[in-house]
């Protein structure tokens, strides 16, 4: 049962990594002209990024550490919004 909730955790991160990607494209690429990517292109563009980048396999954080940055990175991405609005 655990491993289904892990996994389930996994492809929820992957989805929405997926089209929070997918919006930060549409907002800085496409304006000088790369073309629109859908959320599977997104997920597709992470799974090989993945493979290529090096990893940090050694990361010992907890849940708290965890949430804090992704809350920061939601923070950064409502800022990337406000900006990108507040130049349309």
């Amino acid at each position: 049962m655990k491993e289904l909730a892990v996994l389930m955790c996994a492809i929820l991160q992957t989805v929405v990594s997926g089209f929070f990607l997918s919006i930060v494209w549409k907002w800085f690429a496409v304006p000088f002209g790369a073309p629109v990517l859908s959320i599977a292109h997104a997920i597709g563009f992470q799974i090989v990024a993945a493979f290529l980048l090096p990893r940090n396999t050694d990361d010992k954080r907890g849940a708290a550490e965890i949430l804090i940055t992704a809350f920061v990175r939601g923070g950064v991405l409502f800022l990337c919004a406000c900006v990108t609005y507040w130049l349309l």
